[in-house]
């Protein structure tokens, strides 16, 4: 699955292999195996790999959850994108 988030937002699952739970903003129908990659061609832009994610379509909105501080504190020193909500 292709969001318009990615390393560049935040970049721990790429360099870590952090894991961080995706959910659904609001209910999700079903679950699908998958990966949830960004918008960079890169083989490191993703934020979830071979995982079981919310089954979504295009406008749906997806959590990346315990990424705020990480998120905030890396988007501050850069000038690419807005940063992440708070």
């Amino acid at each position: 699955m292709v969001v318009d988030a990615g390393m560049n937002d935040l970049i721990r699952p790429s360099l870590y292999e952090a894991h961080h739970e995706i959910k659904a903003v609001k209910a999700a129908r079903s679950k699908t195996r998958g990966d949830l990659v960004g918008p960079i061609c890169e083989s490191g832009d993703f934020l979830a790999l071979d995982r079981d994610l919310p089954a979504a379509k295009e406008g749906d909105l997806l959590a990346v959850m315990s990424a705020a501080p990480t998120a905030s504190a890396c988007r501050r020193t850069t000038t690419a994108g807005r940063g992440p909500p708070r």
